[in-house]
């Protein structure tokens, strides 16, 4: 199956579906109820406790072994830029928030990366890229414009110009990497 950016989102959220049950979570997949929450994908139990999860799934077809790892967080606009709403949880029309971010680098259903980041992990992480970028100016003085949030997981071999945000970021995405378990540290 290849994976492409109108079905990586479904994959995404079953390859993390998986993961968890295979680590004895009970899932309850929000997919299938009468409306779509745009918080949380689905629900992880275990050991009586509940945890909202919401799945970001980024194609990775990787043609050659110089090609880098990638994760999205989602999509910004000019609101979150200027800090008037939160990146994740910003549909408050939902009852649901979520708990767990899992950001999820596919390149096929059994090839992929994982990083599991509870919320204001999550938050903090995409801040720090939306600064890093959409907040900066282009050369010519001009705002940029909002669009998707990514980062690569690894620096660039041969990089233009030292990037200590980027650094910054991809070093706390790397503490929760394949954090399975403990849904990124909130399971003790």
């Amino acid at each position: 199956m290849e994976i492409k950016s109108k079905n990586v989102g479904r994959i995404a959220e079953r390859i993390a579906m998986n993961e968890l049950e295979a680590r004895g979570f009970l899932i309850v997949d929000l997919a299938y109820t009468s409306k779509t929450l745009a918080n949380v994908d689905f629900i992880a139990s275990k050991g009586g406790e509940s945890f909202n999860v919401q799945v970001k799934g980024t194609s990775n077809p990787l043609p050659s072994p110089s090609s880098r790892w990638a994760v999205q967080y989602g999509f910004c606009d000019s609101d979150i830029v200027d800090k008037k709403r939160p990146l994740f949880n910003s549909r408050s029309e939902f009852a649901l928030k979520a708990d767990v971010v899992v950001l999820l680098a596919v390149n096929s259903p059994s090839k992929y990366r994982a990083i599991i980041l509870p919320v204001l992990i999550a938050e903090k992480a995409a801040q720090m890229n939306i600064s890093g970028y959409y907040r900066q100016p282009k050369d010519s003085g001009e705002r940029r414009k909002p669009h998707k949030v990514w980062t690569d997981l690894e620096p660039a071999a041969n990089p233009r110009k030292a990037n200590a945000s980027k650094d910054a970021e991809r070093a706390l995405l790397k503490k929760f990497e394949n954090q399975w378990q403990t849904l990124g540290g909130l399971i003790s």
